[in-house]
């Protein structure tokens, strides 16, 4: 052994502390750290201080709302024209090119979640956390018909495609249908067990489908309000639906759930055609617990493309995924590729930081 090293283990040399002696106490992992070990972290301190500075690149910002702005809805004949509701209680009707507000949509007693526009532009929709569902003329901002009905807060609304009929999802697990010209209801649509969280009308607007927190999808005859099927069970999804999209022309469906996966289903022959599922990293991952206890990547939303047989799945941590719908197999799209499609429309957002912004999307 090194004779400069002196490791003395011999116990009948330790010195013992008597209580009188003992000058301060402290809890364990209270202690202060060493002189030496500051200076060592200091380094790292200062690393950690330097942030990158975050940079909007919105061209503009409304801010009209003075609450949380909860929807968005862009006008299908003028894009010019955007439907908003917020935590403010109202919806407003306002401009893309100059910000200007045209009109403002009062009468909700709670925050607006939802709203939408007719199939020609000529009626707008706003639903509330009051339960109730408000119709007005786009043009003027009047006030045409308040469709009550559902006992709680409206989840969602969705126009026809093809008429002037609205369909909302209400958390007391009912759906309803009105002709808004009139006001008349339609169809009530029961049979979920727990709050309708989606719901959409089918491309051909023959069929509507609905989506709930009992981890059930219902499809619905519009004319005579009966329900033609369920998913569910141990094959299909294990949590409450986020979403359902369906396809426009094909009598197709996709459905995304908070257990981490989409499904796409044929309407037709009522089954399930693929199984989309999101892996969880570290830069997805979710708050939903699996049966494992692990954390899972909840699908919040899905679209079909418009011009390649595709599929856009989202997920709570911000992953988009594009599915082949003839593989049913994740597409791995490369920088080049994205370049050349040439996209150049506009983005718009909505926050709870009260403001709406767009972007120009290169």
């Amino acid at each position: 052994m090194d004779p400069q090293v002196d490791i003395d283990v011999n116990e009948e040399d330790d010195e013992m502390i008597l209580e009188d002696e003992v000058t301060e106490e402290y809890e364990l992992g209270d202690m202060p750290e060493d002189d030496d070990d500051d200076d060592m972290d200091m380094g790292d301190e200062n690393e950690a201080e330097v942030t990158a500075e975050v940079v909007d690149d919105a061209r503009q910002v409304f801010r009209g709302h003075s609450g949380p702005v909860y929807a968005l809805a862009l006008h299908p004949l003028d894009k010019s024209i955007v439907l908003s509701g917020g935590g403010d209680d109202v919806g407003l009707i306002w401009s893309l090119d100059d910000l200007s507000v045209k009109h403002v949509l009062k009468g909700h007693e709670d925050s607006v979640v939802a709203v939408g526009f007719s199939c020609d532009g000529s009626f707008a929709a706003t639903g509330g956390y009051d339960g109730v569902v408000k119709i007005w003329v786009v043009q003027t901002g009047a006030l045409v018909h308040t469709l009550d009905g559902p006992s709680q807060e409206i989840e969602w609304i969705k126009w026809h495609n093809k008429g002037n009929v609205i369909l909302a999802g209400s958390a007391d697990g009912t759906a309803w249908m009105w002709l808004a010209a009139t006001g008349e209801c339609m169809h009530v649509f029961a049979g979920h067990e727990d709050s309708v969280t989606c719901g959409a009308f089918t491309g051909s607007g023959k069929m509507i489908v609905t989506g709930s927190a009992d981890a059930t999808v219902r499809l619905w005859n519009p004319k005579t309000g009966e329900c033609n099927h369920v998913f569910r069970g141990h094959e299909f999804h294990e949590g409450p639906i986020c979403d359902v999209v369906c396809h426009p022309k094909q009598p197709v469906m996709i459905s995304c759930a908070q257990d981490g996966t989409a499904r796409l289903l044929q309407l037709q022959g009522k089954r399930q055609l693929a199984v989309f599922v999101h892996g969880v990293t570290e830069s997805n991952r979710g708050t939903v617990a699996d049966d494992e206890g692990g954390a899972v990547s909840s699908v919040e939303c899905a679209g079909f493309c418009n011009t390649l047989n595709w599929a856009a799945t989202g997920d709570l941590g911000g992953e988009l995924r594009i599915w082949d719908l003839a593989t049913y197999q994740e597409m791995i799209l490369g920088a080049e590729f994205v370049v050349r499609q040439g996209v150049t429309s506009d983005l718009v957002t909505a926050s709870e930081d009260e403001t709406v912004r767009i972007f120009t999307l290169i």
